[in-house]
């Protein structure tokens, strides 16, 4: 800021001196050179009023250039900020930069205000096209959710449908293998519309009640019933467990729900026989929750988009999934003051670091 206002400053006081001379020069060469060389002297008729129309002349025209050199780039600026609700900032860019990239001489007063309209319109032109492309993953997200809600209603409706067929009757076994069918989607959908809930409740204030919880205990409780789930032939989760206890201060039922997501992305998109690793550990005030698979990894792009909202991997035909799972995962971790990132290289693996505050309060004594 100083450095502009001694820059103002010298070039006010240049431009000046400059504007002084040059009319002192042209007048001088015009009365001196110019009019005698035209036949005007000073025994002409008219010869003073001759004089007076050529110094205004002068003074209007070397004004109007000075003006020009001095003003043009605040208007230039001002048209600039004005179509900047717009995004476009490329009337700035296209006059006060040469064809070679560089900046024209009589911008440079004003460098870095318009290197700040450059950059604020390079971000809103950035912002725009990260709008557009957010608006055609809700679309996509839209439709994929209709069809993922419309998938179990179809089954469901089909059993109910035979289920209620009174020109057939159902064996025992039979009706219990439809009943487990459109319990199974019942569950499916119930899932897919608590993640809707949850996202619409993390876009206002999440609600936390937040407690201590022993982080080794607490993993266990989540792992034990995933390891027990008759769907796994082998128990697919293991977790190397801090030695001493990790308190930390959350929302329980968010961070269980948090995790349970991340685990079973690990899961679900990756081949069967994948196995995935947690391990527990602290640094100072922190504590670190490393959930590692040897799966088949992700590319750049999906990494990079794992915890956006409304975004589906590559491999959503294996798995139907709702889009939100990881951005849910990550705002109830943020919301519990944490934070999320993720690892990954293909054919090898994936490996999702949380990190949670340490709790520095008095730990609560449990019962033997």
């Amino acid at each position: 800021m100083i450095r502009t206002k001694v820059m103002f400053v010298l070039y006010f006081i240049i431009g000046l001196i400059t504007w002084l001379i040059s009319m002192g020069l042209t007048s001088m060469l015009t009365m001196e050179v110019l009019l005698p060389s035209t036949g005007v002297t000073e025994q002409s008729p008219f010869y003073d009023v001759l004089v007076l129309l050529t110094f205004l002349i002068i003074v209007v025209g070397w004004s109007i250039l000075f003006s020009w050199y001095f003003g043009s780039p605040l208007s230039v600026m001002a048209n600039g900020v004005m179509n900047l609700h717009k995004g476009d900032g490329s009337e700035v860019i296209k006059k006060a930069y040469s064809r070679s990239g560089r900046l024209k001489t009589r911008f440079r007063l004003y460098k870095e205000v318009i290197v700040s309209i450059k950059q604020l319109s390079e971000d809103l032109e950035k912002l725009a096209k990260e709008r557009i492309k957010l608006e055609k993953e809700k679309k996509e997200w839209m439709a994929g959710i209709s069809h993922d809600l419309k998938t179990p209603l179809t089954y469901m409706k089909g059993y109910s449908a035979l289920l209620l067929n009174e020109g057939y009757e159902w064996s025992n076994e039979e009706t219990r293998s439809f009943l487990e069918e459109i319990e199974k989607k019942s569950n499916h959908m119930e899932g897919l519309i608590n993640d809707l809930s949850i996202t619409f409740q993390v876009e206002e204030t999440l609600p936390t009640n937040k407690e201590l919880v022993e982080m080794n205990g607490f993993m266990k409780g989540i792992l034990s019933p995933l390891n027990a789930d008759p769907r796994f032939q082998t128990p697919p989760f293991s977790i190397d467990d801090s030695s001493s206890e990790i308190w930390v201060r959350m929302d329980k039922r968010w961070i269980e729900r948090a995790v349970h997501n991340l685990l079973m992305n690990a899961i679900n998109h990756n081949p069967p026989d994948t196995f995935v690793h947690v391990q527990l550990r602290t640094e100072p005030n922190i504590c670190i929750l490393l959930i590692t698979d040897n799966g088949v990894g992700m590319d750049e792009e999906t990494v990079k988009n794992l915890f956006r909202r409304y975004y589906r991997g590559t491999n959503t035909e294996i798995y139907s999934g709702t889009g939100l799972g990881m951005a849910i995962a990550r705002d109830l971790i943020v919301a519990n003051g944490g934070t999320v990132s993720v690892e990954s290289q293909i054919n090898i693996g994936t490996t999702i670091k949380v990190q949670l505050p340490c709790s520095s309060e008095p730990h609560p004594v449990e019962d033997s």
